[in-house]
């Protein structure tokens, strides 16, 4: 029986059926958070690992809630924006899933998983992912405020990463890579979509990117609230005391070390200076430390 409400497909089966199955993927889990209640997807085949697959959006909850209830995250841990920019409009969400913050005591790796959408509809994750306006804004957006720097991940399904930028945090960490989830819509309202080629798998950079840029933006600040150890806001003071304060220190000790005599002051080795009573290198060294730190250090 084929009712009037129910499209059927029958596609020709592809020379490389594992690719193009691992292609659909993707697009169907993507399609669920966009699709309405009345809609479903019952995707099958005989191919081993795919034959389980199946997409259902019959029931109660909206896109919104589907999207938190497949991470299993409260409404409270959504960052949501939303941008009229010129002749189109941004939807985003983000969100850090399964993140224990008690488990946190510094910032650390974090893999971002890209979900782009083109008027509701899924964009295939495709080599030109690094070309789209989406992939691009969410890179450059200020991630150094919240302490880390953005770059090029290992895969088109989590195509960028966050590193700390501290030092210390880089080297200290030894915990495995946190996840957070960006999806991404375009809404061109009724306008042509620009698209970087015939794929329709990216938007144009020069089109778009200003739109969502102001949309990430907006999304940042609310990751800092929500997530205050993961994303806590980067102090200039603190990372000028605790980055910078030991280059400084032993740039002026080689400094002291290797000068003659009568290039240096000799009041800093008065009673009360800095340097007074040093006897060795290594107290030098710590000397300097110590009052650089206090120099670059805020002070309540």
């Amino acid at each position: 029986s084929f009712s009037g409400t129910e499209i059927r497909l029958q596609l020709p089966r592809p020379h490389h059926l594992v690719d193009a199955l691992r292609m659909l993927m993707p697009y169907f889990d993507n399609l669920r958070y966009c699709l309405a209640a009345s809609v479903s997807v019952d995707f099958s085949c005989d191919i081993p690992g795919f034959d389980q697959y199946q997409v259902c959006c019959a029931s109660q909850l909206s896109p919104l809630e589907r999207f938190l209830d497949a991470f299993k995250c409260p409404y409270e841990s959504l960052a949501h924006a939303n941008v009229d920019w010129k002749s189109f409009h941004v939807n985003c969400l983000a969100l850090s899933p399964y993140l224990d913050e008690t488990n946190l005591d510094s910032r650390c790796p974090v893999t971002i998983h890209i979900m782009r959408f083109a008027n509701h509809v899924p964009l295939l994750p495709r080599k030109d992912v690094y070309a789209c306006a989406m992939t691009i804004a969410v890179q450059r957006s200020d991630w150094k405020a919240l302490g880390y720097k953005c770059v090029v991940g290992a895969s088109m399904y989590a195509p960028l990463q966050l590193v700390p930028l501290s030092i210390n945090e880089r080297s200290a960490s030894v915990q495995e890579p946190k996840h957070v989830v960006v999806a991404i819509d375009v809404d061109t309202c009724g306008a042509p979509t620009k698209f970087t080629s015939l794929t329709k798998t990216a938007l144009v950079e020069a089109s778009y990117l200003q739109g969502v840029s102001q949309c990430m933006a907006l999304v940042l600040d609310q990751l800092a609230r929500i997530y205050p150890i993961l994303f806590r806001r980067a102090n200039r003071s603190h990372t000028l005391a605790t980055e910078y304060a030991p280059l400084i220190a032993t740039a002026v000790s080689s400094i002291l070390v290797n000068a003659t005599y009568a290039g240096v002051n000799v009041e800093h080795f008065e009673p009360g200076r800095p340097l007074y009573g040093v006897q060795s290198r290594v107290e030098l060294d710590q000397r300097v430390l110590d009052h650089m730190t206090s120099l670059l250090r805020p002070h309540s």
